[in-house]
């Protein structure tokens, strides 16, 4: 969608994600409609700084499968250009020294 497909494509691959959503739209009492949530995802998704910071999270997953969520919230602090290539080292390094 942020790539503007209309919603049919995206549905195509997410198996019954768009309906668990529905359901947890519902469930934690979320103001909007599924549709208004897609939109604003969509719109998230159209800038390039979060674009890379679902990049580098996803890389991250695939490397080592599993991240917590300080390691997460670091990352997109770094992906998102507020910490340097040096300071990413050094967090990753004293925080997560096996995974240097």
């Amino acid at each position: 969608m942020a790539l503007g497909y209309s919603a049919e494509v995206p549905c195509l691959g997410a198996g019954d994600d768009f309906e668990n959503a529905s359901d947890l739209l519902e469930m934690w009492d979320l103001p909007g409609t599924l549709d208004e949530w897609l939109n604003r995802s969509a719109e998230f998704m159209s800038e390039p700084k979060n674009i890379r910071a679902v990049e580098f999270v996803a890389n991250a997953l695939m490397e080592y499968k599993t991240l917590d969520g300080d390691y997460v919230e670091m990352l997109v602090e770094w992906a998102d250009g507020n910490m340097t290539d040096e300071e990413w080292r050094q967090f990753v390094s004293f925080q997560y020294p096996g995974m240097v």
